[in-house]
């Protein structure tokens, strides 16, 4: 019970406490989990309202101006500039990639998602690396050093000293001095390239 004084009135009343949520259910609405990934995924697979072309390894890959242009510094600077890159209708030739490994970047510049593999992941890294793209960067450094093995080793090395990948080489070139006799012992072909860049060889050999 409630004990209310009316002072107006000179007289005190004993009232009967109520709960307004009494025989009320409160719903738990669980909230939905987001689709902004997957829907930018979609849109990027789909080519809706795509309006950039790329050319790479003789592939065309149409993208949005809008999306690279917010995720993006590089795309930003390469879209709103005078180049020729930027005018409308203009096809973006883009050197040194497979297309694979564009897409992925694309994919990851879409929706934070990105799936790499031993194929791709040096390609990804190198265009990472020149676009200024850090946490994508970081991510294949990750993958580098969770997956390096003897047998891709020596392609990753060649590839990380082509593209000044230092964080990819240096530590590359530990794993190789540490697994060099495994190395020479198993695919004659990959020990064979790696013959063929004796300055790879000699800063393995002086890392031993």
């Amino acid at each position: 019970a409630v004990i209310v004084a009316e002072y107006g009135g000179h007289c005190i009343r004993k009232v009967k406490q109520c709960s307004l949520s009494r025989g009320a259910t409160i719903h738990r609405w669980p909230l939905p989990q987001s689709t902004l990934a997957a829907d930018w995924s979609r849109l990027l697979a789909d080519g809706t309202f795509a309006d950039v072309t790329f050319a790479v390894a003789g592939v065309q890959v149409r993208a949005h101006r809008a999306v690279l242009a917010a995720r993006s510094s590089y795309f930003h600077a390469m879209l709103h500039s005078g180049c020729r890159e930027a005018q409308p209708g203009a096809v973006v030739v883009v050197p040194d990639v497979s297309e694979e490994a564009f897409r992925a970047l694309l994919a990851y510049v879409y929706s934070d998602r990105l799936e790499l593999n031993d194929q791709s992941v040096m390609d990804v890294m190198c265009k990472a690396h020149q676009y200024g793209m850090l946490p994508l960067y970081i991510h294949c450094m990750r993958y580098v050093v969770h997956h390096i093995s003897k047998d891709n080793v020596v392609a990753w090395l060649i590839a990380a000293e082509a593209h000044n990948l230092e964080e990819s080489l240096k530590f590359s070139l530990r794993f190789a001095a540490t697994h060099l006799r495994g190395i020479r012992k198993g695919d004659s072909d990959q020990f064979a390239g790696l013959q063929d860049h004796p300055r790879l060889m000699m800063r393995i050999l002086q890392a031993i």
